[in-house]
């Protein structure tokens, strides 16, 4: 059971757009407002929509929206954005496309539209109620009613997918009944006004089309949210049944209304005009036999028309039957005076506000024609500006821009061919565009706003079943593997039969050679370490690397003997005939031995920088503490990054004292207080820069002692910390605490 308390657990956001807001006082003002979308990850992606619409101001000159899918498809629109704000014309702006702007005034005269029956469909608007908590509850409060009776209304809505044709037309049938789907038509318009309020909007006028009236109604607050759910139901019954009395079909006609309605006399006197939708559309209908009639004259005339699927010919004398007891159940309904005018179909002006008045009217329309088309034009000059279909499909919204034009603006909810959430959140987007205001901190509530993951510490390690709770090595040992017994080693067996003679040495005649060779090389090794000898014992008289002299002269090695003449071998034996005579073996060569160089004085040590010295103290600690050099970081703690205590800390610094030449006694009180690796590496830094140059005498020239810029001094430090702890170089930062981090 889904948990209700007081802190329930954020929603999952899987919106398939994200709305991005901007509004400035000029149009480049706007652009540079919106150029840094174009800079969104994946994972700032939602923050920056969110805050966006926090900076919007929808009395602003001039606002532009884009619906954006990812951050790709968010950067290649904030472009064509860009591009069309420096447009000259300033634009196209194409429909479709996702990116809207505006300059015109703020807009006023919002109109709610309620599409009645026909716009229905298997899973209309699913992913409204998935997304959007608004809505869900609309659909938890009627399924709650019992509308169907053992029946659940959603699952005549959102059956499970068909796996066949046949099955799919099943559902269908069953929503399409008059007593399913007026209901369901309700509750998912009903389902959007949720949202609507929840995002604080409330309409100026409200309408709908046939069946679209009694939510329109709802929406003015004329009647109550379950009246009208029940009564939905009630009026599908009742038309159902008139249905079942009286047969009768319906067509939609594409021509000029008033030539259309001149053609219904004579012979097809007995069909009418139903639905006035607009000046170039209409619906007829009246008796089966007449309207097939009427169709085969149309077909003839080549004038488009398509036959609905509808169980009889609504709003016509074929529903007079229904009236009445729709009238009696509307007694039972509380009606108050709507709060906005609502336009209805039969006279396309306002409901009255007397309670015994509107049943009437709403009751009178199953029989009388829907002038829509009329009503429109109506609102219009009411001062109807924004046209907002609210319900599944876009039906109306096609109607209104035929008979508006470009007189208003006009959006749909649930555009065809986009996932019902995107469109909603394209429409909110067009509303704000518009310069109404829209409350988006609704859309944010219920969710966590995902930030951008934090830069991990490299010492840092996941934790997860595998690890947590089985520290190494277990409490109870560890268990040693088992002994596996050697393989016996393969017996050989061993044949009587001769070996061969091996084949013969090399001469015992080359003996020589390779002992010179060897005293040759003995030589070499003694010369130089007595060079190195003499450098050592230099560096421990005090002179820096600079002022070390040339030390005296190695004595040359001896002078190598002429080669002497080696006799030559004893003619091997004349090869038996038809064998391959064997040539004589060639001498090695003798490589020619010279005199051991005077080892040269090495080179001033080079100027330590920061990096450096960071470098330095890097490669210590990981030395001695056995962290990875990688894992290491300038800002790591010590003691509590990595448990380097006071003993490690003089081990490390030690190290790191035999890799900076030059460096001063280091307080060992002042190290103690140093927390992190970053700290180590500037105070040896510091220490370096304040060493005294040594005097010039007169026996040697003596260098000043080199530069250590910050960034070796750290490197030198972190290096040495790393050999004296056993941390990894690379797990050793500046910032770490000596003794939380590294003890």
């Amino acid at each position: 059971e889904e948990y209700r308390g007081a802190s329930p657990a954020p929603r999952v956001r899987a919106f398939g757009a994200e709305v991005f807001l901007a509004s400035a006082a000029t149009t480049a003002e706007l652009a540079a407002r919106a150029a840094p979308w174009g800079q969104a990850t994946e994972a700032t992606f939602s923050a920056v929509a969110r805050l966006s619409q926090a900076e919007f101001d929808p009395a602003a000159p001039c606002r532009a929206a884009v619906l954006a899918a990812s951050a790709a498809d968010l950067a290649t629109k904030t472009g064509q954005l860009a591009a069309r704000l420096s447009h000259p014309a300033g634009g196209p702006w194409p429909a479709g496309d996702s990116i809207w702007f505006s300059r015109a005034p703020r807009a006023a005269g919002l109109v709610y539209l309620f599409p009645g029956q026909g716009s229905q469909s298997v899973g209309m608007a699913g992913e409204v109620p998935m997304q959007f908590e608004p809505a869900m509850h609309a659909w938890e409060k009627a399924e709650a009613l019992g509308l169907l009776g053992g029946a659940r209304l959603c699952d005549v809505v959102y059956p499970p997918p068909a796996l066949d044709a046949a099955e799919t037309a099943r559902q269908e049938e069953t929503l399409r009944r008059t007593e399913n789907a007026q209901p369901a038509l309700g509750v998912v318009s009903l389902a959007y006004l949720a949202v609507l309020e929840a995002a604080g909007l409330q309409p100026d006028f409200t309408g709908g089309h046939s069946y679209g009236e009694i939510p329109a109604l709802c929406a003015a607050g004329a009647i109550g949210w379950t009246d009208a759910l029940h009564l939905s139901r009630r009026r599908g019954e009742l038309m159902a049944e008139a249905a079942r009395a009286q047969a009768g079909a319906m067509t939609a006609v594409r021509h000029d209304v008033p030539s259309l309605a001149a053609r219904l006399t004579g012979e097809f006197s007995a069909c009418v005009i139903a639905n006035y939708n607009s000046p170039e559309q209409a619906v007829i209908a009246g008796p089966v036999a007449a309207l097939e009639q009427l169709e085969a004259r149309l077909a003839a005339d080549k004038i488009w028309f398509r036959r609905l699927p509808v169980a009889t010919a609504f709003h016509s004398a074929a529903m007079a039957g229904a009236c009445a007891p729709l009238e009696k159940f509307l007694e039972g309904v509380p009606f108050a005076a709507p709060a906005v005018p609502v336009f209805n179909n039969a006279t396309a002006a306002p409901y009255p506000s007397e309670p015994g008045a509107m049943r009437a009217l709403l009751a009178a329309q199953l029989a009388q024609p829907v002038r829509f088309a009329t009503q429109l034009t109506q609102m219009h000059a009411a001062g109807g500006r924004i046209f907002l279909e609210v319900g599944a499909g876009a039906v109306l919204t096609g109607l209104a821009r035929q008979t508006l034009g470009d007189a208003a603006t006009v959006i749909a909810l649930n555009p065809t061919g986009q996932p019902a959430d995107v469109g909603l959140l394209g429409a909110l987007a067009q509303l704000a565009v518009a310069g109404l205001p829209v409350a988006w901190n609704f859309l944010w509530q219920e969710h966590r706003t995902p930030a951008p993951e934090p830069k991990l510490s490299a010492a840092a390690l996941p934790v997860g079943g595998y690890n947590l709770g089985r520290p190494y090595p277990p409490r109870d040992g560890v268990k040693t593997a088992p002994v596996v017994a050697p393989v016996a080693a393969p017996t050989l067996l061993m044949s009587d039969a001769p070996l061969p003679a091996p084949a013969p040495s090399t001469p015992a005649r080359s003996a020589p050679t390779h002992d010179a060779m060897a005293r040759a090389h003995e030589t070499f090794l003694r010369t130089m370490s007595e060079a190195h000898r003499a450098f050592l014992a230099t560096v421990a008289r005090g002179a820096t690397p600079g002022t070390i002299a040339s030390p005296p002269a190695a004595p040359s090695a001896p002078a190598r003997e002429p080669a002497r003449a080696m006799p030559a071998p004893p003619s091997p034996p004349r090869a038996a005939a038809g064998s391959a005579a064997r040539p004589a073996p060639v001498p090695a060569p003798v490589p020619a031995l010279v005199a051991a160089r005077a080892v040269a004085a090495p080179p001033p040590a080079p100027a330590f920088d920061s990096a450096r010295v960071m470098q330095i103290v890097l490669e210590t600690v990981a030395e001695k503490t056995g962290y990875p050099r990688e894992m290491l970081e300038p800002a790591m703690q010590l003691e509590s990054d990595l448990g380097i205590d006071s003993i490690k800390r003089v081990e490390i610094l030690a190290a790191v004292q035999k890799k900076l030449p030059g460096l001063p006694a280091v307080d060992a009180k002042v190290m103690g207080g140093l927390q992190t690796l970053a700290a180590i590496s500037d105070y040896l830094l510091q220490a370096l820069g304040a060493v005294a140059q040594p005097a010039a005498t007169a026996a040697a020239i003596v260098a000043s002692a080199p530069a250590f810029a910050p960034d070796t001094v750290m490197a030198i430090v972190l290096a040495t910390v790393a050999e004296k702890t056993g941390y990894p170089r690379e797990m050793l930062e500046p910032a770490m605490q000596l003794e939380s981090d590294l003890g």
